[in-house]
This record gives C-alpha cells, sequence and structure tokens, in this order.
C-alpha cells in the first residue's frame, strides 16, 4: 500500500514537528544546567569569601587579645594583610574582583552605648569595649561580619594546692601586703602556668605559689587527662587532687 501525497506530507510536517520540539527541550537543558552551574559557582564563591571575612575576625580578636589599644595616645590595632592572604591557596581563593581587597580588617571603639564610633580606631573611652569589622572577598564572592568585643579582666586568686593554666598572657598586680597570687592567708603550694607571657610584680608572689612559663604547652600537657575528663564529665571543678580522687 502506498502513501499519498497528502498523507506524507502531514507525516514530514509531524516529524519536524517532533524534531522541533526536542531541539528546544535540548535547549532548555543546556539553559538550565549552565544556570546551575553558574548559580553553583557564584554560591561557593560567597561561601569562601564569608570563610576569609570570618577568618580576618578571628585574627582581628587575637591582635586585640594581644594588645588592647586602651587610651587617646594607643597605637591603631593591624592586621598583617599579607602575611593572612599567603594562608589562603590561590587555586582555591582566587584574587578577588571588581577592584576588591582580599580582606579588610577595620576597628573601632564603641559609641558608649549599642552603637559604633567609626571615627575612633581604639577604645579611646577605656571602657573595654570595642568593634571589629572584616571584609573579605575572592573571586567574585565577597562578604562583610561584625563583632563587638569586650575585654574582661579576672582577678588572680589561687586557692591552696590548686594550678591555674592560662592559654595567653598573665599579668601580676599587687598592693601593699596582701600578696598578688593567692588567698588571705595565701596559698602555700600552689602553680601558675601560662602559655603567653608572666608579666607584672612576679616578685610580689608569696610563700609556695610557683609561676612558669611554657610558650608551647596546651592544657592537656599541663594538667592529667584523666582530671581533665573528669571536670568534663562532672561539670565541676575539685578543690585539690584529693577531693577528686574521693
Amino acid at each position: 500500500m502506498h502513501l499519498r501525497n497528502g498523507e506524507r506530507g502531514a507525516t514530514l510536517i509531524l516529524i519536524l514537528g517532533v524534531i522541533a520540539a526536542l531541539a528546544i527541550l535540548v535547549a532548555a537543558l543546556v539553559m538550565l544546567s549552565s544556570n546551575v552551574v553558574r548559580n553553583s559557582r557564584a554560591q561557593s564563591a560567597e561561601v569562601k569569601a564569608f570563610n576569609v571575612a570570618e577568618a580576618g575576625l578571628d585574627t582581628g580578636q587575637a591582635t586585640l587579645f594581644d594588645k588592647w589599644p586602651k587610651g587617646v595616645g594607643a597605637v591603631t590595632p593591624t592586621v598583617e594583610l599579607a602575611a593572612f592572604e599567603s594562608q589562603f591557596p590561590k587555586p582555591q581563593f582566587p584574587a578577588p574582583m571588581y577592584g576588591r581587597d582580599f580582606i579588610d580588617v577595620q576597628f573601632y571603639d564603641d559609641d558608649g552605648g549599642s552603637g559604633i564610633n567609626r571615627a575612633v580606631h581604639v577604645d579611646q573611652n577605656e571602657n573595654g569595649i570595642m568593634w571589629i569589622e572584616s571584609s573579605g572577598a575572592t573571586g567574585s564572592g565577597a562578604a562583610m561580619v561584625m563583632a563587638k568585643v569586650e575585654r574582661v579582666e579576672y582577678d588572680l586568686r589561687v586557692r591552696d594546692n590548686v594550678a591555674l593554666y592560662s592559654e595567653g598572657n598573665v599579668d601580676i598586680s599587687g598592693n601593699g601586703s596582701q600578696p598578688a597570687v593567692g588567698l588571705d592567708p595565701p596559698a602555700t603550694s600552689a602553680w601558675v602556668y601560662a602559655r603567653g607571657t608572666i608579666t607584672g610584680k612576679v616578685d610580689d608572689v608569696q610563700l609556695g605559689v610557683r609561676t612558669e612559663q611554657h610558650t608551647l604547652l596546651t592544657l592537656q600537657d599541663v594538667f592529667p587527662s584523666e582530671i581533665l575528663l573528669g571536670i568534663i564529665e562532672a561539670g565541676k571543678s575539685f578543690a585539690n587532687w584529693g577531693a577528686y580522687t574521693a
């Protein structure tokens, strides 16, 4: 049986229609796939930029921890940008686009309330509160994070037969006959360890209290692991070894 000319023409039109529909579908899939890839790259760049900004914030906090800029004549704190950027491999964190800086960390004083005094970059009002603003950029991504930082000071009081360990610096101060470390009466067998520096009136430490600087030690190096685990599990501290083992 032979198809008539009209039937052959209708079949050809149907085939052409199917081909056109498939071509449109393929083009739509290609466009969708391209958009997904583009959006994934943009999202990845934003996440990386946020990580850079957050790392800048951590570095800014470490800078204030090392030296708090207190008073009118204090030196404005800075972050070594070249050293910071060198910690990020270029293949994963390419140079930022649009003329942005890879990292920019700014320090501001507070306004005495809940706001920021952007005209001052040190703790000029000496209330122990500052703001850190960190902007990071890599590739097409950019992000900014901020944090309010408060300096908290603790009086150094060590009970008898207790060791105190500081991950940072220890500044010992005292006046009159009151011992710089210990209670009244002062401790007769206690230790003060610092991973940072020990400064101040170290000679005022009386009787059996000993100060030691361990720049390479961590908390686990100073105290036995069983003590640390016991404290964590019990959710409390102990006056001495006898109280822990009891």
